[in-house]
């Protein structure tokens, strides 16, 4: 039987046929499952139950095998009444080979093995010689044994290259891995424990036999973390995960990676029980990969760390389940647009130069184009690059159509969807600083960039607009439309107002939010949105002026088969406030100052069916989760900005611009800027 000893304290043990396990068993028994108790060193699949087989002779041994393959029964060449091991076994470790008189009792034992999903591990030996010293490592490579028979060889102390003892793999390479197998530190008996004290490494152990339990323990941790795996693909995760070592004289094939001194190379248990490859979630109708799987959440979103999506089954390229946080498949739109580019469209106003060619009869054609050059800062050295959102505002076609002064026709093509707006808008270029389009009307930031038509018809002190934009949106690869019509009205007292109520048709997006792999694509969506717009003149001719936007979002089904069963409804809303005073300082300068809590998405829900775990039978078990991806906290953004007009077209602006993201933890921090422009005529 296995002798008590402290560090298998606690561990299951059963025994075969009563024999009694010297010293050499007890080692083995160490390297493999001494507990983890903070003393010592610990076994490799530490706690691990374990089953001792003592025996004198090859038919001993081959009855052993086929109770360890849980047969029973009567067997040939006298052999009988073998009971099936009291204990499921799924690796055993043979320490040693040797030549044996009746290799066919052996081979019949092994193949009991095979074909019952075990798995044997055996030294290769300690002779230094070429290829495997004897039975049962010679017959790895036999048919009806092969993939279930692995030889060990022995790695020098520092793990570099094989010790000097140990045979090298020679024919076997196929199913050949070389371990820890030099100055072993393992528990150790001296016969008479428990009555004499026991001991825990009293000597380093050297050989073959003590780099096979490293290897028979690893399978047994991988076995017991993947219990559904065949004994061939724990085999299989072994091999392909091994390193190579000594590839100075290993001579590995460039084609098949064996070495006929190390065969796979060494083991290495953190590869196998990681990832293998690429990942993939099992959706219900097929494989999408883990890293094509993700959300690009619309713009002024946050990333709200939700423990729903924190454990999901994904696999690797070897078919083997891992848990995995999908939280890290939400990502933020990003703090757009940078101080940089709003310093720089400052500056620069809008990036583009207009030529007007006049038809005649009120119509004109006009065509922006970009500038040449760049902005440069007040330090004058560094030059400041234009983002891609200036970049695609840089053409823009437009053919304008004035019959009378109360009617007005626009037609054009290009990035200009605020531009068709401002015939009836009522706050005509107080934003100096707020280049994104976000802050103020924000849903026409995700129309189409492609052709368009303003309306505008005034009568009296009343204008009614209609705008129509469609093609392919700034936000990613989508499509958007939108229709809008506006009531303008200019009250006494200075104040005017405006109203605009519109609908925003988009494919391939929500809002700019984008889903990919498992997640998308995102179904087509439709948004309803009013604008509202109000100024106000009060004493000493200063305006006060702001403007509020809110957009629903109907709720739409999820893409069949995906993760996404169905997205939410949500609501999005936006609020700018100003004012702005003249003759602060002289009678031609002005100050405006401006703040605004720009585009943020309200209430945005996500139904997910996620896989969360594998069960026994293979079969992967699903869970419907809601997930939250409404942004953690609200982005405000600030502006001054100073203008003084002289004589000779001389005019200085000094603007400053700030941003701050309060309880917003994925774009914590500030962001500011200053920037002065100094015109003059010639």
């Amino acid at each position: 039987k296995i002798p008590a000893h402290p560090e298998l304290a606690g561990i299951t043990t059963y025994d075969l046929n009563g024999a009694t396990l010297g010293n050499h068993e007890v080692e083995v028994a160490g390297i493999v499952a001494a507990r983890r108790n903070g003393q010592y060193g610990h076994g490799v699949a530490y706690n691990a139950n374990l089953v001792g087989l003592s025996y004198s002779f090859v038919r001993d041994l081959e009855a052993g095998f086929a109770s360890m393959a849980g047969l029973t029964g009567s067997y040939e060449r006298g052999v009988s009444s073998v009971p099936a091991a009291s204990a499921h076994i799924g690796v055993i470790s043979k320490s040693y080979s040797r030549w044996h008189r009746d290799r066919a009792a052996l081979r019949r034992g092994l193949r009991y093995l095979a074909g019952r999903n075990r798995i044997l591990f055996t030294g290769l030996g300690n002779t230094n010689t070429t290829g495997p010293g004897g039975l049962p490592a010679i017959a790895a490579t036999e048919d009806g044994i092969a993939g279930h028979v692995i030889v060990v060889g022995s790695l020098n102390t520092n793990g570099t290259g094989k010790a000097s003892h140990s045979n090298t793999c020679g024919s076997a390479k196929r199913w050949c891995l070389f371990a820890p197998g030099e100055q072993v530190y393992t528990t150790s008996y001296s016969g008479q424990c428990p009555r004499s004290p026991c001991s825990y490494g009293s000597s380093r152990q050297v050989g073959t036999s003590f780099a096979t339990p490293h290897v028979a323990g690893a399978a047994a941790v991988l076995w017991a973390a993947f219990p559904n795996k065949t004994a061939s693909q724990i085999v299989n995760r072994l091999l392909t995960t091994a390193r190579q070592v000594d590839t100075a004289t290993g001579a590995y094939d460039a084609t098949t990676g064996l070495s006929d001194k190390y065969g796979h190379g060494a083991l290495d248990l953190s590869a196998a029980m990681n990832p293998v490859g690429f990942t993939g979630m099992a959706l219900p109708s097929g494989m999408a990969p883990v890293r094509g799987t993700f959300v690009r959440l619309p713009p002024g979103a946050g990333v709200r760390i939700d423990p729903v999506l924190a454990d999901i089954v994904v696999y690797d390229e070897q078919g083997f389940p891992f848990l995995h946080d999908l939280n890290g498949a939400f990502l933020a739109a990003g703090r757009e647009p940078s101080p940089r580019s709003v310093l720089g469209g400052f500056l620069e106003p809008d990036g583009r130069e207009w030529t007007v060619m006049s038809l005649g009869d009120g119509a004109s054609f006009s065509f922006a184009g970009p500038r040449r050059g760049g902005a440069r800062t007040a330090a004058g050295r560094a030059w400041l690059p234009r983002t891609p959102s200036l970049r695609e505002t840089m053409r823009d076609y437009r053919f304008s159509f004035r019959p009378h002064a109360g009617f007005a026709l626009t037609l054009g093509h290009g990035a200009g969807a605020p531009d068709l707006l401002n015939g009836f808008a009522v706050l005509p270029g107080r934003w100096d600083l707020f280049r994104d389009g976000l802050s103020v009307r924000p849903f026409a930031a995700f129309a189409g960039r492609g052709p368009g038509m303003g309306i505008d018809w005034r009568f009296g002190r009343t204008s009614l607009g209609f705008v129509a934009r469609d093609g392919r949106t700034r936000f990613g690869d989508a499509h958007g439309s939108l229709a809008s019509l506006g009531l303008t009205r200019h009250f006494g007292g200075g104040l005017s107002a405006n109203v605009s109520l519109g609908v925003l048709r988009e494919r391939g997006a929500r809002l700019g939010m984008h889903a990919f792999g498992g997640f998308g694509p995102v179904p087509g969506t439709s948004t309803n949105f009013i604008d509202v717009s109000v100024e106000q003149t009060v004493l000493g001719g200063a305006v006060l002026f702001g403007s509020y936007s809110r957009g629903e979002t109907r709720a739409r089904a999820g893409r069949p088969g995906g993760l996404v069963k169905g997205w939410g409804g949500f609501r999005a809303d936006a609020l700018a406030l100003g004012v702005e005073v003249p003759g602060v300082l002289a009678p031609s300068d002005r100050l405006t100052a401006t703040v605004a809590a720009p585009f943020r998405p309200r209430g945005q829900l996500a139904e997910v069916l996620v896989p969360v775990r594998e069960k026994l039978d293979g079969v992967v078990e699903y869970a419907l989760r809601s997930v939250d991806l409404a942004s953690v906290g609200r982005e405000v953004r600030s502006s001054v900005v100073y203008e003084a007009w002289g004589t000779n077209d001389t005019a200085l602006t000094v603007g400053g611009w700030a941003r701050f993201v309060p309880g917003d933890a994925s774009s914590a921090g500030r962001d500011w800027g200053v920037a002065v422009k100094i015109r003059h005529g010639f």
